[in-house]
């Protein structure tokens, strides 16, 4: 693609995106809102017309009771395209088809027992979710497949390069087996850096610069700068659970003793629960305990939030975000958030801690899939490129 044409993508893709993130916007508001002379948005706006991209939407109902030129209003068309997103892990397939709006119209999700799988059966299964999620339409009418994955992954290879719960140490075409198999574009990437970029394509251009960090069975993290996903070189950014907690000295799954998420991983706070003497068997279980006042879970939950603070001071202090999101099980209870504020103050630079905006989002496992359709959008239209 020539320098000429990647700048017209680029144009193209900053008045869908425009579109997007300010629906039923007229012309003369993507005019002012893009940047762009009103001769390249009328250009642009009858391209993705054409390319069945958006549509008008007609004039606001303020306008329709005026009298004279109305303006025209547009919007994503849901017709645009459609996307399937599978988030999963070697016990979990969660799936679902979006149209190009991003409203779902299609589920399926699959669980067994077995913690530890093979490559044939991770990709026996994840070709099982596809099939029942396609089941009512031709796969060829798919503009793409997102894929959330666990562990390490190469994203621009596509393969999952380690995941404890796989039983090979060889790394996993993903991308190469998915899309072989269906003829279409196929995009993976982890599950922290697919949800933070969902979050950001949700929360549109005022969120352009911050830290996402999610905490279920392990913490990871993942960092938009400049509205661009920050990513490492090897495949092994943002690996935030592997830090080395002094004291601690639970072996992790990597292999090492003492990592973050051997405290504040969802698995190893219920195996402490039961070591101190608490019926637990899930993560909900904990939270509910801590609710309620339990004095070991309220012991145990102090623990964890100085844990989590310190990580995350550190984070702060390197990045110097704008915002931060922290996601997970039971980051977004209101006594969690009192201690960990608390013990951020104490451990971050007085100006940072002031300055940073930190948002608690509670993990909804149904929209993890939905983050791996989001995928596919962010790197067929989105304008910004990994840095």
């Amino acid at each position: 693609m020539s320098m000429v044409e990647k700048r017209k993508k680029e144009r193209i893709n900053l008045v869908l995106n425009t579109i997007k993130t300010h629906p039923d916007a007229s012309k003369t508001e993507i005019k002012k809102i893009s940047g762009l002379s009103m001769e390249a948005v009328l250009q642009y706006i009858d391209y993705l017309t054409e390319a069945g991209l958006i549509r008008c939407s007609g004039a606001k109902a303020e306008e329709e009771a005026k009298v004279g030129r109305r303006a025209d209003r547009y919007r994503l068309d849901p017709d645009g395209g459609k996307f399937l997103g599978v988030k999963f892990t070697a016990r979990r397939m969660s799936g679902v088809v979006t149209d190009f709006c991003g409203d779902v119209i299609a589920t399926y999700e699959l669980e067994r027992e077995t913690r530890r799988v093979t490559p044939q059966e991770l990709m026996e299964r994840i070709f099982h979710c596809i099939d029942r999620l396609t089941e009512t339409f031709p796969i060829r009418t798919l503009t793409a497949i997102g894929l959330a994955a666990p562990g390490f992954v190469n994203s621009e290879s596509g393969e999952l390069l380690r995941y404890n719960n796989l039983v090979s140490d060889v790394p996993l075409p993903l991308k190469a087996e998915v899309e072989k198999k269906y003829g279409v574009p196929v995009f993976v990437d982890g599950t922290t850096r697919v949800k933070a970029i969902a979050y950001h394509l949700n929360a549109g251009k005022n969120i352009e610069n911050f830290a996402y960090i999610f905490i279920g069975s392990g913490c990871t993290s993942a960092y938009i700068y400049k509205d661009s996903l920050y990513r490492g070189g090897n495949g092994f950014d943002g690996e935030l659970g592997h830090l080395p907690v002094f004291g601690r000295t639970k072996e992790c799954s990597c292999g090492k003793k003492g990592c973050l998420e051997t405290v504040v991983g969802n698995g190893y706070i219920v195996k402490e629960m039961q070591e101190r003497g608490r019926e637990c068997r899930t993560i909900g279980d904990f939270v509910s305990a801590f609710e309620q006042g339990d004095a070991v879970a309220a012991e145990l939950m102090e623990e964890i939030a100085a844990c989590i603070a310190y990580a995350v001071s550190a984070v702060i202090t390197l990045y110097d975000p704008r915002y931060l999101v922290l996601c997970g099980d039971y980051v977004a209870d209101e006594k969690f958030k009192a201690i960990f504020l608390r013990d951020l103050e104490r451990f971050c630079l007085h100006d940072l801690f002031e300055r940073t905006q930190i948002h608690f989002i509670k993990n909804q496992r149904g929209d993890n899939a939905s983050d791996a359709a989001l995928l596919c959008y962010y790197n067929l239209y989105y304008n910004k490129t990994l840095i």
